[in-house]
């Protein structure tokens, strides 16, 4: 099997899931067992301080909106740059620097009361079980590249639009100019 850990899948753009339909998710683990990822570019529209008066009591001095990680329930998660305060370190291709993955309650609240130069809040995760993104990635219903730094902390809402226009310029055109090709090519 070949591990997608430190890599992001892009939603092709013919992904219909309404949970995953544009989307950039960071794999974060990813093993016989199945996989866990985060997506990237769905703000929500809460405020981390709002979110964390919801969780806990302590200080909250992150500012910005937690991310829709994915469909999946789950604690609150963390993507971050301190080593320390990491139970899972994602090696990202190349030169990039790893980074660090947070699901634990108590290093979140000394995140949280102390936050990092980089940090990312997440409530949500994408998974999959056994073989299940490997049949994805098969049916290509996404597009597999190596994750960045700047991807995995700047990225934004319109990340998914930008990486399809470097990756696959024709794809993206047909999604910038729809007045030009029909939704569905194989009803033209």
């Amino acid at each position: 099997m070949d591990s997608k850990a430190g890599q992001l899948i892009i939603a092709g753009v013919d992904m219909l899931d309404p949970n995953f339909a544009q989307t950039v998710t960071l794999i974060v683990e990813h093993s016989t067992d199945g996989a866990l990822g985060l997506v990237l570019n769905r703000p929500s529209k809460t405020l981390t301080t709002e979110a964390w008066k919801q969780v806990e009591d302590g200080a909250c001095l992150v500012e910005g909106w937690v991310h829709q990680g994915g469909p999946c329930p789950g604690p609150m998660m963390l993507l971050h740059d301190h080593e320390i305060r990491s139970q899972i370190a994602v090696e990202l291709p190349g030169d990039e620097p790893a980074v660090q993955f947070t699901a634990d309650a108590d290093d979140i609240r000394a995140l949280m009361a102390e936050p990092p130069d980089r940090l990312r809040v997440f409530a949500g995760y994408a998974g999959w079980g056994a073989g299940q993104l490997e049949q994805e990635l098969e049916r290509s219903s996404w597009i597999v590249t190596d994750a960045t730094y700047d991807a995995v902390f700047d990225g934004g809402p319109d990340l998914w639009r930008r990486l399809l226009r470097k990756i696959n310029p024709a794809q993206a055109a047909m999604i910038e100019n729809p007045d030009i090709v029909p939704p569905d090519p194989s009803m033209n």
